[in-house]
C-alpha cells in the first residue's frame, strides 16, 4: 500500500533598498515513510539547500513555532544559525506590524480534502530589524519589509506562475498573485488566488469569487472579476534554482527571481487604482516537464 506522501514549507522574504534574502524552511515525508527536512536560502548573490533528518525538527502551529537544527522561525522573526564548511549563514530578524488577510486566502477551497497543494498567506508585509550574514556578506534589514506565506500538501503543481512584491517606491502596497493547473480528480482546471493590500485596503480577487484568468504564460498574468482587472507584466527576471516538491520529495527543480522587474496595473473599472512597476518582486513560472513532476 502506498504511505501518504507530503510536504510543508514555510516562505519567509526580507528585503531593503539593495537586497533580498528568501529562507524555506520544509518538512517532507515520502512514499516509503521517510521523514526529512530542508531549509533553503535564496538571495542575490546564494542559493543553497541545507538537509536536516527528522530528528532536528519541531513544530508547532499555535502560535508558529519551527525549530530546524539550530534555527528558529515565528511570526515575530527569524533566527538562523547555519554553519557547514561549505555555506554560512548568521543572523536575527525580528518583525514588526504584521498585516494579516483578513480571512483565508483559499477561501471555500480549504474546505476540499486532499488538494494537490494548498496555500496559505501569514503576513502581507511587516518592518524588519536586524542583520543577516550569507558566507561572507552581511545584509542590514533594519527598516526594511517582510512577508511570509506556506505550502502544503503532496506535489507543488505543474503548471503554475506566482509573482509576490511589497516593495514600491513612495507607495503602500503589496500584491500576491498565484495562478496554477489545479487536479481534482480525473478533471484539472486552472485557478488562481489574488490579495492586494493597497492604502491599508484589502482587495480579493480568486476563482472562488467568480474571477477567471484570462492570461497566463511565462511573462503575463491576466486576471478578471467584475469589473476588478489585474495586469501583471514580467519586464525582467533574475532566475535563481528552488527546489519545489514531487510526492512529498524536492525532486524538482523550478526558476524564482526573487528580485526583478515586474510591473502591476490595478483597475476597477474605467478607474486605474494603481499602475506600479518594482525592480523588487517575486517571480515564478513552472511547467511540467517530462519525468520531472506528476500528481
Amino acid at each position: 500500500m502506498q504511505k501518504k506522501t507530503y510536504f510543508e514549507g514555510w516562505y519567509f522574504k526580507h528585503q531593503n533598498l539593495n537586497s533580498t534574502v528568501c529562507i524555506i524552511p520544509a518538512i517532507h515525508k515520502s512514499r516509503n515513510g521517510t521523514a526529512s527536512a530542508s531549509i533553503q536560502v535564496i538571495s542575490d548573490t546564494v542559493s543553497e539547500m541545507i538537509p536536516f533528518s527528522e530528528q532536528e525538527v519541531k513544530i508547532y502551529r499555535e502560535p508558529l513555532s519551527i525549530i530546524i537544527g539550530n534555527c528558529f522561525f515565528s511570526k515575530t522573526g527569524i533566527d538562523i544559525n547555519i554553519e557547514r564548511k561549505d555555506f554560512y549563514a548568521v543572523g536575527k530578524i525580528l518583525y514588526q506590524n504584521s498585516i494579516p488577510l483578513k480571512y483565508d486566502v483559499m477561501g471555500p477551497f480549504r474546505l476540499i480534502p486532499f488538494l494537490q497543494c494548498n496555500h496559505g498567506v501569514i503576513s502581507m508585509r511587516h518592518q524588519l530589524n536586524g542583520f543577516l550574514h550569507l558566507n561572507e556578506k552581511k545584509y542590514d534589514f533594519n527598516g526594511g519589509i517582510g512577508y511570509i506565506e506556506k505550502d502544503w500538501g503532496s506535489s507543488f503543481p505543474d503548471s503554475y506562475v506566482w509573482t509576490q512584491c511589497n516593495d514600491f517606491d513612495e507607495e503602500n502596497c503589496s500584491v500576491m498573485v498565484s495562478v496554477a493547473d489545479i487536479p481534482l480528480g480525473i478533471r484539472k482546471f486552472t485557478g488562481f488566488i489574488c490579495c492586494i493590500y493597497y492604502k491599508e485596503k484589502e482587495y480579493r480577487l480568486a476563482t472562488y469569487c467568480g474571477g477567471k484568468v484570462i492570461q497566463k504564460d511565462r511573462s503575463q498574468i491576466h486576471i478578471q472579476q467584475g469589473t476588478s482587472t489585474l495586469l501583471v507584466e514580467l519586464i525582467s527576471e533574475t532566475p535563481k534554482p528552488l527546489f519545489a516538491p514531487v510526492n512529498g520529495i524536492l525532486s524538482r527543480t523550478v526558476q524564482e527571481s526573487i528580485a526583478c522587474t515586474v510591473r502591476y496595473r490595478f483597475s476597477i473599472g474605467k478607474q486605474v487604482v494603481f499602475d506600479l512597476t518594482s525592480n523588487h518582486a517575486g517571480y515564478e513560472f513552472a511547467e511540467k516537464e517530462d519525468g520531472n513532476a506528476n500528481i
